[in-house]
């Protein structure tokens, strides 16, 4: 359990622009926070793990507007309660190698207001998260990790799977990783309006100490 609080940046006090228009008068948001958890060991290869999470804050500093014509404003105008659980499965292999499989739920109440929100209100209701590191000949390995995620914000609410991927050898003291990130090249937003990357791959070495 622990008490937070978190100060108003620069931008929710005096930032300006023809579409946003921060207020000085906002102040610091302040939060109580507790989380509990259990893991279970079956064996040596087993591991089941589930935590359950929740927050209350106060204070909360959002962007809201009257109408889509005016433009957003900070307030402290909200306080959030969040509660959640976490379930996580793990399997463990000879050589290194595992699967592991993780689902997050929460649920935020933010009470009701009389305007359009812009920060809030986005949020995961619903992930799961799938991952596995597995050895194959020749001293190569493959770690791919796949991630369903549902998102909600005032505007609506979006749906969108990510695949990443890991491939890597062993060269003498050498490693050699080709890593691809969102291979399905989704379209999503983790921060309204400020959309992700598309898919990439990348190319590294790195030199093992002795």
């Amino acid at each position: 359990a622990g008490r937070a609080f978190r100060v108003p940046t620069f931008t929710e006090r005096f930032y300006s622009d023809p579409a946003n228009l921060a207020r000085a008068e906002v102040g610091p948001e302040t939060a109580w926070a507790a989380e509990g958890g259990l893991d279970l060991y079956f064996g040596a290869a087993w591991v089941v793990d589930a935590t359950i999470f929740g927050r209350s804050d106060r204070d909360v500093i959002d962007w809201l507007r009257p109408s889509t014509a005016d433009r957003w404003q900070t307030y402290n105008i909200r306080e959030v309660a969040t509660r959640g659980a976490e379930l996580g499965v793990r399997r463990t292999f000879g050589g290194g190698a595992f699967i592991q499989g993780q689902f997050t739920g929460l649920t935020l109440d933010a009470g009701a207001v009389d305007q359009l929100s812009k920060y809030v209100l986005d949020y995961a209701p619903r992930s799961f998260t799938a991952a596995a590191s597995i050895p194959l000949p020749a001293r190569f390995l493959v770690a791919p990790r796949l991630e369903y995620r549902r998102r909600s914000r005032s505007a609506g609410t979006a749906d969108y799977v990510l695949l990443d991927a890991r491939i890597g050898r062993q060269l003498g003291p050498v490693d050699l990783f080709v890593e691809g990130t969102n291979l399905f090249d989704a379209e999503y937003q983790e921060v309204a309006g400020v959309p992700m990357p598309g898919a990439s791959i990348t190319v590294s070495l790195a030199l093992r100490a002795r």
